[in-house]
């Protein structure tokens, strides 16, 4: 259990954008919030050319933080294995998540469980 500051998350996703070799990248329990996950989103969104496999396991990451990710993977075809177990997305955040199953070919695996998804 690693708790990241919000400027910490922001260094965390900008080496995600920097980095060419980097292919699993886990953040799994590290408070990463929504905050977190749009800085992280932004750098898939426009940067991400070898990250596969995103763990965001267990990060209270909420609705918002699920809205902005589903719109970095609209852009992305990089991801192909993706966990947002045990978060807090909820319904609305779902929806938003399953939106990019629609136009993002390139998603293989998707973990929704334990969301609050009814």
């Amino acid at each position: 259990n690693n708790d990241l500051s919000i400027s910490s998350a922001r260094l965390v996703a900008e080496m995600v954008g920097v980095n060419k070799t980097l292919i699993s990248f886990r953040l799994k329990n590290t408070n990463l919030s929504d905050d977190g996950v749009k800085a992280l989103s932004h750098e898939l969104e426009y940067n991400n050319r070898s990250v596969i496999h995103l763990d965001l396991t267990s990060n209270k990451i909420g609705k918002n933080g699920a809205k902005r990710l589903a719109k970095a993977l609209l852009s992305n075809n990089i991801v192909t294995a993706l966990s947002l177990h045990d978060n807090e997305i909820e319904a609305t955040g779902g929806r938003s998540i399953s939106t990019v199953l629609e136009e993002n070919y390139s998603l293989a695996y998707l973990d929704l469980s334990d969301n609050k998804i009814e």
